[in-house]
C-alpha cells in the first residue's frame, strides 16, 4: 500500500511477497520502491501503478535489510544468511559485488549520503563503517 503524503489517501496496496516484508526503500528519484522479504528475494516495483519490474533471488534465507544508493543505481541486501551483504545493479539486476562484515546475521546495512562508506548492524550488536572504495573498487 502506497499512500498520497498530502491526502493519506490510498494509491497502491498489492501482494509483494508470500512470506514477511522485514524491509523496503523507495528510489531516490519517488519512481521506484524495493521490497525485501523473508523469502530470500528482493523485488522491484513500479510506483506509479504496482507493476513487479523484476525479482532478484538475492539471498539463500531471509533478506532482513534492502536499500538504494543515493543515486538510485544500486541496491544494497543484507541477510541472515552467513552475515552476507550483497550489491546489486538496478539497471542489469545483476550482483556486482558481496561483502561480509561478520560471521552472523547482518540486519541493517546503509549507505553514507555520499555513498563513501557502508554501515552494518549485525545480531550480535556490532557495528562496522566500512569504506565502499574497499568494498566496490
Amino acid at each position: 500500500m502506497v499512500n498520497d503524503v498530502e491526502t493519506g489517501e490510498r494509491t497502491l496496496d498489492f501482494q509483494a511477497h508470500r512470506k514477511c516484508i522485514p524491509d523496503l526503500d523507495i528510489s531516490p528519484d519517488g519512481k521506484r520502491l524495493v521490497t525485501g522479504s523473508f523469502d530470500g528475494t528482493a523485488k522491484l516495483w513500479s510506483l506509479s501503478d504496482g507493476a513487479e519490474i523484476a525479482s532478484i533471488p538475492a539471498h539463500g534465507h531471509w533478506v532482513w535489510n534492502v536499500q538504494f544508493s543515493p543515486d538510485g543505481k544500486t541496491l544494497v541486501t543484507s541477510s541472515h544468511e552467513n552475515g552476507i551483504v550483497r550489491f546489486w545493479d538496478v539497471r542489469s539486476r545483476q550482483k556486482m559485488a558481496e561483502f561480509t562484515p561478520g560471521d552472523v546475521a547482518t540486519r541493517r546495512a546503509v549507505y553514507s549520503p555520499n555513498r563513501r562508506f557502508l554501515a552494518t548492524g549485525s545480531s550480535d550488536g556490532i557495528v562496522k563503517v566500512t569504506p565502499m572504495d574497499r568494498i566496490i573498487p
